[in-house]
């Protein structure tokens, strides 16, 4: 049969003892309070102070096996000590307004911002990235941007020419020493693409080149037994290319 509990005089219920169980066998039920007006809370809770918690379980199978769910207003989770989130599988934060705040004692130190096309991290002071291990930049759309304030200072270009940009002037200061390692054989000093030097690792040989004519340089190689050769051409001159000066 039916116990029903209230009547249209009868407006409310009150379950005062040591304990009570609430129990049902089979069959979907609810808590529910339709509310009327502002104010008409619902509170579940457990008083006194002492070491007692208010538990909320389930053994069902599904992928929402508790849920906690406001259809028309905000959530808020607030924890006098420390809050444990322990999954066995994956934790998803899913923020249709774009952004997930991380704050401490109120303030935001780490902003998220989503929106599935420039996605940023953006901190309120130092940012540090410690690992055990590596740190891996991949960038399937093959640039890489370094920026100041929001104005791009370095950028890296991935692709099969892999190419470093600043803007402004750009310092290498090192307490040991600086190695140019490249297996190609040629190590190129430009200004705004123009050659001016000419590094031939392959035939030992340095060309200084006078402006984009590649026609007008001076030439040092070195050959077997550290002879010297030093040559120059002049394109504009007409003047012949001398090699006869060996050291």
């Amino acid at each position: 049969g039916t116990l029903a509990l209230g009547s249209a005089d009868n407006t409310a219920v009150t379950i005062d003892a040591i304990a009570f169980s609430i129990d049902a066998a089979g069959g979907a039920s609810n808590i529910t309070l339709a509310s009327n007006g502002n104010g008409d809370d619902l509170t579940i809770g457990v008083t006194g102070n002492t070491n007692s918690s208010l538990v909320l379980s389930s053994t069902g199978t599904g992928s929402d096996a508790v849920q906690l769910t406001a259809s028309n207003g905000g959530m808020n989770i607030a924890s006098s000590s420390a809050m444990v989130l322990d999954c066995n599988a994956d934790i998803t934060i899913d923020a249709n307004g774009g952004q997930v705040y991380f704050k401490d004692n109120g303030t935001t130190y780490l902003t998220f911002n989503v929106d599935g096309s420039t996605d940023s991290i953006q901190a309120t002071g130092n940012l540090s990235l410690d690992v055990t291990g590596d740190i891996y930049l991949d960038a399937d759309g093959g640039d890489i941007y370094f920026k100041d304030n929001g104005t791009n200072r370095l950028y890296y270009n991935l692709g099969s020419t892999n190419t470093m940009y600043s803007n402004g002037s750009f310092l290498l200061d090192v307490t040991g020493d600086i190695t140019l390692d490249a297996d190609g054989g040629d190590v190129w000093i430009k200004d705004n693409t123009q050659n001016h030097f000419h590094f031939d690792c392959n035939s030992t040989r340095m060309t200084m080149y006078d402006d984009s004519d590649l026609n007008d340089y001076f030439r040092m190689q070195v050959t077997s037994n550290g002879a010297t050769t030093l040559s120059t051409n002049d394109n504009n001159w007409g003047l012949p290319e001398f090699d006869d000066i060996k050291i």
